[in-house]
């Protein structure tokens, strides 16, 4: 119950608060004691498990100013593993409506929900009448290392790197008690102030779907912090280096797909040669080189980290090999400066990366 309504001492999702009824989910929270709240919940656990694509629900939500919230979300089976990743599983909220006024929050969480150890990025984004009974469309558009919010089909948010699930995940539908009870817009305060003991409110799902792209990879520019400057292969033969490139060098030759793997992990794949990055040793300073999709093991494997800083942190993270565990650092700020691992990750820039797309 930490961080709701401290009047609030329980609340659940029990099975007689989901029902479906004219082709529609209805989720109701029904007020049971001075203290507790039942609500309803559907998810898809074992029977629809997926990854990447479009996904997309139409609802109406409860009023939030009663002390309950509606939410659309995703949630991964390993999301508990603490790992300053999210690539091995993640809870993504594409809305919690808490909030009385039109605005939202989307959240993605990763590392579990320990206090200290959890990691959270949450992102504020403005709604209309969200609040006022009308049905809506939430949307999420899930890519190898890209997460868009959408209301109504309108871009609301975006999520990179570190915060981006690669593995497989299930979805929910739920209302629950509302939370952030010291914000004055949080309708938590709302469960013991405006609602009544045996009170009860529903909301409505009218459908969801979820689409599958059937479109090549998306590339990306992968960008330093440090030299806001990228990668480049300098050839598109096996062995070829890696090496920095100024930013006006926008050919195939800088851009690279993320294609997943397992537990997380993913190659980088050159648009032009299709050929994966590979570390040429485990040895400190060992550069990087392009290698064949044969080489498929852990060496040619990497893993989005979380970056443990407040300014940007959803937008730059490290980059660490599975078969090392270093992590890519340019040797300077010069054109053509060599990619080499680095052992551990520094206080500055040099190791902190940015996808662009």
């Amino acid at each position: 119950m930490n961080g709701r309504d401290p009047n609030l001492n329980w609340w659940d999702w029990t099975d007689d608060n989901a029902w479906v009824n004219n082709g529609k989910l209805w989720l109701r929270s029904h007020k049971t004691a001075s203290d507790s709240l039942a609500c309803g919940a559907v998810f898809s656990k074992n029977k629809f498990d997926t990854k990447f694509g479009y996904f997309e629900a139409k609802i109406k939500i409860q009023n939030p100013k009663y002390g309950s919230h509606t939410a659309f979300w995703l949630q991964g089976y390993n999301q508990g593993t603490i790992d300053k990743s999210g690539a091995d599983g993640a809870e993504i909220d594409i809305f919690e409506s808490v909030y009385k006024t039109n605005f939202t929050k989307s959240v993605v969480h990763i590392d579990g929900y320990q206090s200290g150890i959890k990691r959270t990025r949450t992102i504020k984004y403005d709604t209309h009448d969200m609040q006022d009974g009308q049905w809506h469309t939430y949307g999420l558009l899930w890519e190898p290392g890209l997460l868009k919010i959408y209301l109504d089909g309108v871009l609301k948010t975006t999520y990179r790197g570190a915060f981006v699930p690669l593995v497989e995940e299930y979805l929910w539908l739920s209302v629950g008690a509302a939370f952030d009870y010291q914000n004055g817009n949080s309708g938590a305060t709302g469960f013991t102030t405006e609602r009544a003991v045996g009170s009860k409110q529903t909301s409505q799902v009218a459908w969801v779907r979820v689409w599958k792209s059937n479109d090549s990879p998306s590339y990306y520019h992968i960008k330093n912090r440090q030299t806001n400057k990228w990668f480049k292969t300098y050839g598109i033969v096996d062995n070829a280096e890696i090496k920095q490139s100024a930013t006006n060098q926008t050919g195939d030759w800088t851009t690279w797909a993320i294609a997943p793997t397992t537990d997380g992990y993913f190659y980088f794949v050159n648009e032009n040669s299709g050929k994966y990055i590979r570390p040429l040793n485990s040895q400190n300073n060992a550069a990087l080189q392009l290698k064949p999709t044969n080489y498929s093991g852990a060496w040619t494997q990497w893993k989005f980290v979380y970056l443990d800083d407040e300014d940007d942190k959803d937008d730059f993270y490290y980059l660490q090999n599975r078969e090392t565990g270093k992590y890519i650092r340019p040797t300077s700020t010069a054109n053509t400066a060599p990619l080499t691992l680095q052992p551990t990750l520094s206080n500055d820039h040099w190791t902190q990366w940015q996808t662009i797309e």
